[in-house]
């Protein structure tokens, strides 16, 4: 590869600047017991500026944007105490970085124009609950409840992020037909 950044978002290694980059991925599980299952998660990834994003390195002499890099660390607990019932506990932090941030800029004529910029950071501190039961083969549902802290580093202030919830619950039936396809 020369002079450009090529990668793929489902191909490891990624290839950035000429630069061979081995992104890490580890879990560790370990069995309590037959119902109860403990795993320690912690992840790597980067993601590629859309085409979109770019759109002012194209017409203009802006730098072109770089991968957002995220962190995970994962702490999680799974058991199934009762005949078909299933809990699941997470404790999570993510820590995401040279996220793009699109904002409206003046030049030193007064033009106005729109701009792209690898400054957004983002700090998430979260834990989560599901309940999954199965009602019969072919129905099953969950619940599930999440709390999450998200502080937004972007501009140097550290301030809760905006327009991201704190608390979210989902809801799920699920049917599932003879041929293993579901609607849910």
């Amino acid at each position: 590869v020369t002079g450009k950044t090529r990668a793929s978002n489902s191909i490891y290694p990624l290839i950035e600047n000429n630069k061979i980059q081995i992104i890490p991925r580890l879990a560790i599980m370990y069995n309590i017991n037959d119902q109860s299952v403990i795993k320690l998660l912690y992840a790597k990834s980067k993601k590629r500026a859309s085409f979109l994003a770019n759109e002012n390195a194209l017409t203009s002499s802006s730098q072109a944007l770089t991968f957002a890099d995220m962190t995970s660390y994962e702490l999680n607990y799974i058991t199934s105490q009762l005949k078909n019932t299933y809990l699941n506990l997470s404790l999570y932090y993510n820590v995401l970085e040279n996220l793009v941030i699109r904002d409206i800029a003046q030049d030193e004529n007064g033009n106005i124009f729109r701009q792209a910029r690898n400054t957004g950071n983002v700090n998430t501190l979260g834990a989560e609950s599901t309940l999954k039961v199965n009602f019969t083969s072919n129905i099953s549902g969950d619940i599930s409840y999440t709390y999450q802290f998200t502080q937004e580093n972007s501009y140097g202030d550290s301030v809760e992020a905006a327009a991201v919830p704190n608390s979210l619950i989902y809801l799920k039936l699920i049917y599932k037909t003879k041929k293993k396809n579901s609607l849910s």
